[in-house]
């Protein structure tokens, strides 16, 4: 899928009932910040019922993961969200924005506003 095709998908799945896990795994489309964007825009609409994203073996950097991450830390929906890739370009930044993201150890307060609802990262 490329942008266009993903951003109109993420967009009509905002006031989606029904759908709760959604497979992009192996999406050889053009996958770029834009990608993501509509991806986060989705995650962070307070409809949205989907408690399952996979986003395996595609091209998936940090600033994509820091994307997805900011989207999800008031989402009270997603219980998994696989990016795992053999051939992906996370480091250091995305695994520290996932930790953060799972559990802020920052201050009492990052700790209560954690993402307790999402179950599975892998």
């Amino acid at each position: 899928l490329d942008c266009a095709a993903v951003a109109t998908l993420a967009a009509s799945l905002v006031g989606n009932r029904t759908l709760r896990k959604l497979s992009l795994k192996h999406n050889n489309g053009w996958v770029s910040s834009e990608w993501f964007d509509a991806f986060a825009f989705l995650l962070e609409s307070p409809n949205s019922i989907l408690e399952e994203l996979d986003l395996t073996c595609i091209a998936i950097n940090d600033q994509a993961v820091i994307v997805l991450v900011n989207s999800l830390t008031n989402n009270v929906t997603l219980k998994r969200l696989l990016v795992g890739d053999p051939y992906s370009t996370m480091g250091e930044k995305a695994i520290s924005a996932l930790s953060q993201l799972l559990c802020n150890e920052s201050s009492i307060m990052g700790t209560y506003h954690s993402n307790h609802t999402l179950q599975e990262v892998t």
